[in-house]
């Protein structure tokens, strides 16, 4: 393994040639230190940004959310070079028919460098998402270092699906149009992150009222991998959830509230029904409604709801 023509041999080499060839090397030799002043500089900044995020903390499921959207696209963008990356050390090189005639084994050079593939995707956003996570640790958030395994789990990932996919386009429509599909998907990507950035300008704004109430009032309070969460979410969104002034409650939710055992369920007074802690197993709906039909948003009715 550790000899000439074993996996890590080659792996290392793997690594020299990847790291020649990496941009900074490649603007100049002498742009390492000064790449190392960003570096802290990102890491001062994202001290300061951490101190924020523990100041104001986020409720967990939107934390949760914010992850894994972030998780998406950064994986989308890892796909995207990784796509370059493979059809670079299979056909820029040049070697790849040297090295397969050669007595090693076939599947141990391409695993080599799907690793090597692997790595130099998650390497940029490893350093970027490992600021953050270094800052949350110093103050205690240990849980954040789980974002090293995470992001080298997507780009090992990444770069698995990018030589898949890179094999076949090249063998369908060769390397030139196999690069630019790669390069099409960061871009279109790219825009929608844009797009998804600029959302408040386009949106309707009782739209984006419905979402702020919606997160205010707890819609996001479900457990992240609730099935029945989204629906709900969705129809407070685009307005299906709210009613309007004197309104009654609908006849799904016209029901006995669901007392302790032993226990009369409590009153609001004369401002609305009767409402326990508890929800029902049979019908899934929470008897804790809130006493003001035309006030509140459809988070009121949600299945989850333990107020």
């Amino acid at each position: 393994m550790f000899g000439q023509s074993g996996l890590l041999w080659l792996f290392g080499h793997e690594l020299r040639i990847l790291w020649r060839g990496s941009i900074l090397l490649r603007t100049s030799r002498f742009v390492v230190v000064p790449a190392a002043l960003v570096g802290l500089v990102f890491q001062l900044v994202a001290i300061v940004l951490a101190s924020a995020i523990i100041r104001h903390p986020l409720p967990f499921a939107e934390m949760v959310l914010i992850a894994n959207l972030n998780l998406f696209f950064f994986f989308v963008l890892m796909l995207a070079r990784a796509m370059s990356a493979a059809i670079d050390v299979l056909h820029a090189r040049g070697d790849v028919d040297f090295l397969l005639a050669s007595p090693i084994q076939p599947g141990r050079v391409l695993a080599v460098r799907m690793l090597g593939v692997g790595l130099s995707v998650a390497a940029p956003w490893v350093l970027l998402g490992g600021a953050l996570a270094n800052a949350l640790a110093l103050f205690g958030r240990f849980w954040a270092l789980a974002i090293y395994p995470m992001l080298l789990t997507e780009g090992l990932l990444a770069g698995a699906l990018a030589f898949s996919l890179s094999v076949l386009l090249v063998g369908w429509l060769g390397p030139g149009v196999a690069r630019r599909a790669g390069h099409t998907l960061a871009l279109v990507m790219g825009v929608f992150i844009f797009a998804l950035g600029q959302a408040p300008r386009y949106l309707p704004q009782p739209v984006i009222g419905r979402l702020a109430t919606c997160s205010r009032a707890g819609c996001w309070a479900s457990p992240p991998h609730s099935p029945a969460a989204w629906p709900w979410v969705l129809r407070c969104s685009w307005g299906s959830g709210r009613r309007s002034p004197g309104a009654s409650p609908p006849a799904s939710s016209r029901r006995r509230p669901i007392a302790r055992r032993g226990r009369p369920p409590r009153r609001l007074g004369n401002s609305g029904p009767a409402r326990s802690s508890r929800c029902s197993p049979r019908t899934g709906v929470c008897s804790r409604a809130f006493p003001a039909w035309s006030a509140k948003p459809c988070t009121a009715r949600l299945p989850w709801c333990r107020r």
